[in-house]
């Protein structure tokens, strides 16, 4: 559980010098918010893809030519072949075992061993810890609205989340098991294949224990152009002063985006609405006639239409009118920043 009502965003005048840092990259738009992160460190194995050597690729050759109905004729057959002692080819198949190519025991080829004849190169599995970036979703109250999904983030320096939700390792699971085009399109590791309730008796106990730090990360999330697309970057940030780093920890395509909405919501127009009457409100304007001033958000700048009777009351207290204020648009833990911009009707 979440209290968005109790989260603190960062000034106007500390937005002001975000979009100084940001400028070279022509942010479109810009999101400021809180993300709730669960980091997730955890043995998996792996699969690196290596030239098979031309040894191993002629002890292979051997063993599927040694195939026989029966272990001992298969290896009786594989030591006629090479002329090398029982102890070393045992030895030899146990290794290729380990990388899947061979069955050790059948002294036979597994199906991985014939393709990597075949193509000159093997996806060679290791077992190795990794980390897992999940970001937390939740409803309007605060609430875990779905279990959280895999996002391709960095690690980056991080306030602790106290009060985080339990987190379950079936949700890691999930992702090894969805299809590649899913693992392509949000980042997910490739490379993975199993978890460690998968890992051979050879692996410690205590390696094989999952790790999960509960992170809270304020971020400042330009929108800027990537070719003829768009790319939604996410760079550290702090409720006060400059970004501590121009390095994104987390970098999204148009179709990465699709996954994480949460990421970069669209205000409504009630909550555009909203901000501009409390901006209003806090420059001591009480007029009935800001209630229907038409508002207009186009990338970074919010455009109020006011009549010429309300411009002169906002002159005479001296506001800000071109585009020199931020405001924050919705009550989400993410919102859309923009520069209020007032003209005359």
């Amino acid at each position: 559980m979440v209290d968005v009502s109790a989260l603190t965003f960062p000034a106007s005048a500390v937005l002001a010098g975000w979009q100084r840092q940001l400028a070279a990259r022509q942010p479109q738009a810009l999101w400021v918010g809180h993300l709730f992160l669960q980091r997730v460190e955890a043995l998996v194995q792996t699969a690196t893809q290596q030239p098979l050597e031309r040894g191993a690729a002629l002890f292979l050759q051997a063993v599927g030519l040694s195939e026989a109905a029966s272990n001992e004729q298969a290896l009786a057959n594989l030591r006629d072949r090479l002329h090398f002692p029982e102890a070393m080819l045992r030895h030899e198949l146990r290794n290729l075992e380990s990388d899947g190519l061979v069955d050790a025991d059948r002294i036979a080829l597994t199906a991985a061993g014939r393709q990597a004849l075949a193509d000159g190169s093997y996806a060679r599995p290791q077992w190795q810890r990794r980390s897992f970036t999940f970001l937390e979703r939740f409803d309007a109250e605060g609430s875990r609205v779905t279990p959280p999904i895999y996002m391709p983030a960095e690690s980056v320096t991080a306030a602790p989340w106290q009060s985080a939700p339990t987190w379950d390792d079936a949700w890691l699971r999930e992702c090894l098991a969805k299809p590649i085009l899913w693992k392509q399109t949000s980042g997910f590791p490739q490379d993975v294949r199993a978890l460690a309730d998968a890992a051979p008796d050879t692996i410690p106990l205590w390696q094989r224990v999952t790790v999960v730090r509960p992170e809270k990360v304020i971020a400042a999330m330009p929108l800027i152009p990537d070719g003829p697309s768009t790319q939604l970057l996410a760079f550290a940030a702090r409720t006060s002063g400059n970004l501590p780093s121009l390095t994104p920890f987390l970098q999204l395509g148009a179709e990465g985006r699709t996954l994480l909405p949460e990421l970069a919501p669209e205000p409504a127009a009630e909550d555009v609405q909203t901000a501009w009457l409390l901006w209003c409100q806090g420059h001591g304007i009480t007029s009935p006639l800001a209630e229907s001033c038409p508002c207009h958000v186009n990338g970074l700048e919010l455009k109020v239409q006011v009549p010429a009777v309300l411009l002169h009351e906002l002159r005479g207290r001296r506001c800000e009118l071109a585009g020199q204020e931020w405001l924050l648009l919705g009550g989400s833990a993410v919102r859309r920043a923009v520069l209020l911009h007032v003209v005359a009707t």
